[in-house]
């Protein structure tokens, strides 16, 4: 492992995570922020690199505007501000910051939860790039270098537009500029079109929106009122269960394939193995086939290979070189410094962006008052709730998989032993978890190290063992909890982390799930 490599070369190690994670035990500082916290530590950290003048100054002066607009927003607030607000020690926040700023090179990774799934996340991840932006690229090897694309087809080119202009006003993200500039439609933006009938018919592929969407019991609503539902998936998650038809997928091995159709970059072949069974075909030739059905088959292909070939076209390869090469490896291009680093119209990193304005609605200028929690405790939701992914699962799938579910039968919820002794449960009990939309249950951990404002869930449960109610759908299911707004302007993030809650007990007649799994349907 890269981390590991590098702290034994004395490197040191930050951890930002309010729950204990595997990396945890090699950090040298392990920061645990309130949930929903993480622009505003972020914004803690920025502050205290400008304010000790830990920037590089020269690369500042010389390759950056707006640096003046930054340092005076950093005015508006103080370190017991953002202690207040994160639960983070001012004496945490101050040793990140130096060492951030002070030990090249330097990195930051930010996971999904702490930036993009939060209502000012576009701009906090704006933060995370200033800091990256004035604390002396130069000095850090590998500034300059570029990932030089593979020459693929863009996604954009996908949608058509020459042939089949959009009317903007029609778009159900119009409000979201930076969502519609990127090609997508946020959850809570579909499921409102639903609602407010302007979608008759929804095509569900390579997802399971009714465990992975906020506000869940809406979505069901929604899906409940569309006139057509059409799932294409290998199992009978949730989804499918409430759908109209379900088309059977074939899985990575039983099609041609590459890895960007499955999420993964940079593109690498995967060959076919077997013949899929029976009619199930894979998701792009559910939409070939459609196509074709619609009347549109012309733009569409007649089987994966020439959707593939297509694909790879711009860089000059087809199915039978990948196939060859294995996987396309991007090449790096160093970019001199006097022809400039950056592509914006200053040609330098604007702090202060005028196009963030004009493009995407949206203050040109991270400000502090935007990256505030949302919710505050309250005599009736005292807790504060985050989730986490399950190491035995992958988001919401493999719940199917009894090898899987062996290692982790149930999902289970983390409170601090204070909050446990308070409500009269003991580690293995099932509880329940309540927010103003509903209420879920999960069993019991009991961990020492979680702060007692916290109850940390397990995202993504369902139970196939159990086939009523779509596979139990609402039962353990996060997202039940978890409000869809408000939501961020630009990009219409919504919060996942932080909703307020209480928890108690569930007595056994309320559980109503076998204390064991040999009714999973299981693959393998």
């Amino acid at each position: 492992m890269w981390i590991r490599r590098r702290l034994a070369e004395g490197a040191k190690l930050v951890v930002i995570d309010p729950r204990r994670i595997r990396i945890t035990n090699d950090a040298h500082l392990w920061i645990k922020p309130r949930p929903n916290s993480d622009s505003a530590l972020a914004f803690g950290v920025l502050k205290v690199i400008i304010e000790e003048g830990l920037y590089d100054k020269d690369f500042v002066a010389k390759w950056t505007g707006g640096f003046d607009e930054i340092a005076e927003e950093v005015n508006n607030f103080t370190l017991d501000d953002v202690e207040r607000i994160t639960w983070v020690p001012k004496e945490q926040i101050l040793q990140l910051a130096r060492w951030y700023a002070t030990l090249k090179p330097a990195v930051i990774q930010a996971g999904m939860g702490a930036f993009n799934q939060h209502h000012s996340g576009f701009q906090a991840a704006r933060v995370l790039e200033i800091m990256r932006l004035i604390t002396g690229p130069l000095n850090v090897p590998g500034w300059g270098v570029k990932m030089a694309r593979v020459g693929t087809v863009s996604g954009g080119s996908l949608y058509l537009l020459d042939e089949f202009p959009r009317n903007p006003e029609a778009n159900l993200a119009k409000e979201h500029k930076f969502a519609v500039r990127s090609g997508y439609i946020p959850d809570q933006a579909l499921i409102n079109g639903i609602l407010g009938g302007k979608i008759k018919a929804v095509l569900v592929t390579q997802s399971e929106p009714l465990i992975s969407f906020a506000n869940a019991r809406k979505t069901y609503d929604a899906f409940m009122k569309v006139d057509f539902l059409v799932s294409a998936n290998i199992f009978m998650t949730p989804t499918p269960s409430v759908s109209d038809i379900v088309l059977p997928v074939a899985t990575t091995n039983e099609c041609n394939t590459i890895s960007v159709f499955t999420g993964t970059w940079p593109p690498h072949a995967l060959p076919k193995i077997v013949d899929p069974p029976g009619e199930a075909r894979s998701d792009v030739m559910i939409l070939n086939d459609l196509a074709k059905r619609l009347g549109v088959g012309e733009y569409f292909f007649d089987s994966d290979v020439e959707s593939i070939n297509y694909y790879l076209a711009p860089a000059g390869l087809t199915w039978e070189d990948l196939k060859k090469l294995r996987v396309v490896h991007p090449k790096l291009e160093e970019v001199p410094e006097e022809g400039g680093f950056f592509t914006t119209p200053s040609g330098k990193g604007e702090i202060y962006s005028t196009r963030a304005q004009e493009a995407f609605d949206c203050a040109p200028l991270p400000h502090w008052k935007d990256v505030q929690p949302t919710w505050e405790f309250s005599e009736e939701y005292p807790l504060f709730m985050s989730s986490y992914e399950d190491h035995d699962f992958h988001l919401t799938k493999f719940k199917e998989i009894k090898y899987f579910r062996k290692r982790k039968p149930y999902p289970t919820v983390q409170l601090h032993p204070e909050v446990a002794q308070k409500i009269g449960v003991k580690e293995g009990d099932w509880i329940w978890i309540e927010s103003k939309l509903g209420r879920i249950m999960q069993k019991l951990v009991i961990d020492p190290e979680i702060d007692p404002r916290v109850v940390m869930a397990t995202f993504g449960w369902y139970f196939p063992e159990d086939p009523t109610n779509a596979c139990q759908w609402d039962k353990a299911n996060i997202n039940i909890l978890i409000p869809d707004g408000p939501e961020e302007k630009s990009s219409g993030a919504v919060d996942t982390r932080g909703t307020p809650v209480r928890v108690y007990k569930a007595e056994p007649s309320e559980v109503g799930l076998p204390e064991h799994i040999e009714g999973v349907p299981v693959v393998g």
